[in-house]
């Protein structure tokens, strides 16, 4: 569980200024939106969305899995 985590910490951005901007700006907005996407593995995300659960299942098992060996 310990690499798994380490391994997820490895991948992450170092563009924190991009969720820093996203925040400030719905706190500054006058119209904020529901939900703001900041990155390009959030838009992924919502794009898998759309999927069938069972599509999706597959997708983690076979892609997602062998990449955290």
């Amino acid at each position: 569980m310990i690499k798994i985590f380490h391994k997820g910490l490895v991948m992450c951005s170092s563009n924190t200024y991009k969720v820093v901007n996203a925040v400030v700006d719905a706190l500054m907005s006058n119209n904020p939106q529901t939900r703001y996407q900041v990155g390009l593995d959030s838009k992924l995300l919502t794009l898998l969305a759309l999927f069938p659960s069972s599509g999706l299942d597959m997708f983690f098992q076979r892609f997602l899995m062998k990449n955290l060996k």
